[in-house]
């Protein structure tokens, strides 16, 4: 998971616009699935990293969920 300038890429396989309000998060504008917003609870970790758990994201029948929840996304850099 890559997060820069209101922009999410993860892996190759998933990218578009990031926004959030307190730690919930959204994601839009994915050309994987052009009409499915995601909407994520992102949970801080005592090492510093993010978990994400889905509200709503109907992007790929859930495959996009599945990636992102797949477990801890710790900080690089």
């Amino acid at each position: 998971l890559s997060i820069g300038d209101g922009t999410f890429t993860i892996a190759d396989r998933w990218s578009g616009t990031w926004e959030w309000s307190g730690w919930t998060v959204s994601l839009d504008r994915d050309p994987a699935c052009p009409d499915a917003r995601g909407t994520y609870h992102a949970h801080g970790t005592d090492d510093d990293g993010l978990r994400f758990v889905k509200i709503v994201d109907p992007c790929g029948d859930g495959a996009r969920a599945a990636d992102l929840e797949t477990g801890i996304w710790e900080r690089d850099g």
